[in-house]
């Protein structure tokens, strides 16, 4: 499809292939020129002259090379697998560890991992980066996505980095591929240079509009961090000049500043006059030298009479001329030990002024990052005024805690490399700073390897208490808790119980509808009503701001965006998006209530369902409880069982309301990535129209006004049914919440029947009927070996941090 559209643009209105525009006059024809011979090599084009389209098309197509690296039998992606060197376990976990600590324990592993580099590199080289000298068949443009698997320090605690192109990323394939990454992610990383980070609207400014209200609705505010780079690049004198006020919060660190800028000074100077005098020495030695000269060509002149005299005025001289040299020599040293002094001292300063710079930047992110938040919250206009029906649920917490600062890392990679010899010497000494934590780059592996250590320590320990549950149902499989006196009536207080049970669940389930379904009516709903009827009524005037004589495309952009359903990548006029600016106006009237709504309010509901849950559960373990020891049986014995059930029937709520969570985060977070693309659905016939008229002259005007019709005639209802088909998909989500609390209940009996039905299943339903020596012997040994398991799990809890209280230690208590 996408050659369709490239042929397309390097034909002529007969469609044959024409020769490539100038880029001056035609830069996104010049740009499709260029994109086809960068896959097929150079002059693939040239040789096409004047052939039609299908022609060109039908040679294309049938490449062998693209063919081979595209094509799949399944029709799936093709997958190209590169590897380099093999190591064993003990050798990975080295290669894990710091490089230090690899270079003094393994020396020889350490250049074998120099080697692997070295020829890993060369062998995706033209997957990456052009291949020869750029004029064949390029492979880096077919690449969708790159992944590496490696001995990664950074990642061996379990994450995995995902390099995204840029939020408006000239491939709409990478594109595509970075808003399906950003979709699941954990976090979120923003990377730009320190030096835009000065500029005090950049947390407001960098990331787009759309890019934050998608944050918004994601949830995802939360999860952002920003890194600044570059942080060795910095000017002293400039930083001291504009954040004095942040260098004067550490006590005395203005005034060494200011004493270090002020020796500099006071070095440069001294190095000026030493100068002066050195070249004013120089001068004389010069004039000597001049005058040693003469001497010896009188003295071969051989005028004898006053030769004796020469001689001594000659050797008079030289020795004037050597005591010179060595006081140049002297000024020369003076000035070298006066510029390394400088030099140390700038560096000093220089690492100083960066500091301070990343505090002012790290400071200013924070605030103007809050700030832009609170202008997607709360925007200013008339919302409020237009629909005074819309309210806001003054119960909600805010999308942002009242404490909560942004993550914000300034690093130098290039310093931190250097410091820490994984650069070429070649590449010179560190420019700013003197030690790798001043680089921060040690703080932000730290932050990534904090927030891996964190998952895993919450899986294992969920995996451990899971182990543990299992391990206790089988220690009361084997003991002797079954009696021959057990009171009858049991099972039937326990069925009672749990009707009662599934009741109570039933309506904290209806509760949590109601709750829902009353905050989508009246918060969500009326938000989204008042955007389709927003982007309704501009719809028309920005159809023709597109192609406008002020402002909008020419007619090359224009036809490019057209022929690619309005999502068009332009050299000269940036990202092209006839969508989004249709869609725009509807987005930025509901991304707030989208907010409140489908994630905080959401997760509020859920939470207090989980609650209510939970106490529900408390509630029919005391209860029965107190049925069965009424009935007779041991109250320590029930009391055990109890606890048991309840550590369970806990691990039961904890997980389901995690995994609800999850997929109501994911549900919701594919349903509002689904409107612009409705919006682009119902606008494509218009661009297949556009893109069909007759060419020739007028064929901008006449393609014009067909979208813009379109888009006049679309807008009556496409915006309001988009907003109603997303509204329609609400209920699902509820009752996807709703169903899995419910199945919820019935796991929470299930597990309730494991640990009490011991009281009432009768013993000859255990087949076979082995001899009773048998059986308690064979009791015995597994309680024997249940109970080392027991010793090991409780060593295990206590190594990952898991309160052991209440958790079964032995099989024989």
């Amino acid at each position: 499809e996408e050659l369709q559209i490239l042929l397309n643009e390097c034909c002529n209105p007969e469609n044959n292939i024409v020769r490539r525009p100038d880029s001056r006059r035609d830069l996104d024809a010049a740009s499709s020129w260029d994109k086809i011979e960068q896959v097929y090599g150079r002059r693939t084009l040239s040789l096409l002259l004047g052939k039609p389209k299908e022609e060109a098309w039908g040679v294309l197509k049938d490449d062998t090379r693209v063919l081979k690296l595209l094509g799949r039998d399944d029709g799936g992606v093709n997958t190209v697998v590169v590897q380099e060197g093999t190591v064993n376990s003990a050798e990975a976990k080295l290669l894990c560890g710091p490089l230090s600590d690899l270079n003094k324990a393994n020396k020889e592993l350490a250049k074998r991992k120099s080697c692997f580099a070295e020829s890993f590199r060369r062998k995706i080289n033209d997957y990456v980066y052009g291949e020869g000298n750029g004029e064949g068949p390029q492979t880096w443009p077919l690449i969708r996505k790159c992944v590496l698997f490696g001995p990664w320090p950074l990642l061996s605690l379990g994450g995995r980095l995902v390099d995204l192109p840029g939020i408006q990323d000239s491939n709409s394939t990478r594109a595509k591929v970075a808003e399906t990454y950003r979709q699941q992610c954990d976090f979120i990383w923003i990377v730009a240079p320190v030096k835009r980070a000065v500029d005090d609207s950049i947390a407001k400014e960098l990331l787009g509009d759309q890019f934050k209200r998608q944050l918004l609705m994601d949830g995802q505010y939360c999860n952002v961090r920003f890194i600044c780079t570059q942080t060795d690049d910095c000017e002293p004198n400039e930083i001291m000049q504009d954040h004095e006020d942040v260098a004067r919060k550490e006590n005395g660190r203005w005034d060494r500043m200011k004493e270090m800028r002020d020796e500099i000074a006071h070095i440069s100077t001294q190095i000026e006059a030493i100068n002066e005098e050195k070249e004013s020495l120089s001068k004389k030695l010069r004039k000597l030298r001049h005058e040693v000269r003469d001497i010896n060509l009188r003295m071969k002149a051989k005028e004898e009479d006053d030769a004796e005299d020469l001689v001594g005025l000659r050797d008079e001289k030289k020795s004037h001329i050597n005591y010179l040299n060595e006081q140049i020599a002297l000024k020369k040293e003076n000035i070298q030990n006066l510029e390394k002094r400088s030099q140390d001292l700038q560096k000093a300063l220089k690492a100083v002024a960066a500091i301070i710079r990343n505090e002012y930047s790290t400071a200013r992110m924070q605030i103007d990052f809050r700030a832009g938040l609170e202008e997607l919250v709360n925007p200013v206009g008339e919302e409020e005024l237009e629909h005074p029906h819309v309210r806001q649920n003054e119960s909600l917490p805010p999308p942002l805690p009242d404490n909560f600062q942004l993550n914000v890392n300034c690093i130098s990679a290039n310093d931190y490399l250097k410091l820490k010899k994984l650069k070429s010497s070649s590449d010179g000494k560190p420019s700013t700073f003197s030690s790798p934590d001043q680089t921060q780059i040690p703080a932000l592996c730290g932050a990534v390897h904090e927030t891996t250590l964190q998952y895993r320590r919450f899986f294992a320990q969920k995996l451990a208490k899971k182990a543990g549950n299992l391990l206790e149902l089988m220690c009361q499989s084997v003991a002797e808790t079954r009696s021959t006196k057990t009171p009858g009536g049991l099972k039937q207080a326990f069925d009672e119980e749990m009707r009662d049970f599934a009741t109570a669940m039933d309506s904290l389930v209806s509760e949590f509808v109601h709750k829902a379904q009353s905050e989508v009516e009246k918060s969500l709903e009326p938000a989204m009503r008042s955007g389709a009827s927003k982007s309704a009524s501009c719809a028309t005037s920005t159809a023709s701001s597109w192609g406008s004589k002020e402002n909008g495309l020419r007619y090359p952009s224009y036809q490019a965006a057209v022929r690619r359903a309005g999502e068009y990548y332009s050299k000269a006029k940036g990202l092209i998006n006839f969508n989004r600016s249709l869609y725009d106006p509807m987005e930025e009237k509901f991304s707030a209530a989208w907010q409140r709504t489908m994630d905080t309010a959401m997760r509020g509901f859920l939470e207090s369902s989980k609650k209510n849950a939970k106490q529900t559960v408390v509630g029919a373990l005391e209860s029965l409880f107190v049925q069965f020891t009424g009935a007779g049986l041991n109250a320590d014995l029930v009391s055990s069982m109890r606890h048991r059930a309840y550590r369970i029937c806990m691990e039961d709520v904890d997980n389901s309301f995690e995994f609800i969570m999850k997929k109501l985060i994911e549900k919701q977070r594919k349903l509002n990535r689904s409107l612009l693309p409705n919006v682009a659905r119902r606008m494509g016939p218009g661009y297949e129209a556009a893109a069909a008229v007759e060419r020739g002259p007028g064929a901008f005007s006449r393609m014009k006004h067909v979208l813009c019709q379109h888009a006049d005639d679309a807008s009556r209802d496409m915006f309001h049914q988009t907003v109603s088909e997303a509204l329609d998909s609400v209920p699902s989500i509820i009752h996807h919440v709703s169903t899995n609390i419910k199945r919820l209940a019935k796991i929470i009996h299930t597990h309730m029947d494991r640990v009490f039905s011991v009281w009432w299943v009768s013993q000859a339903t255990i087949p076979p009927p082995f001899p009773e020596p048998i059986v308690k012997n064979t009791r015995r040994d597994l309680q024997h070996q249940l109970d080392d398991l027991c010793k090991v799990h409780c060593a295990t809890l206590e190594k990952i941090g898991v309160d052991k209280e209440g958790m079964v230690e032995s099989c024989f208590k």
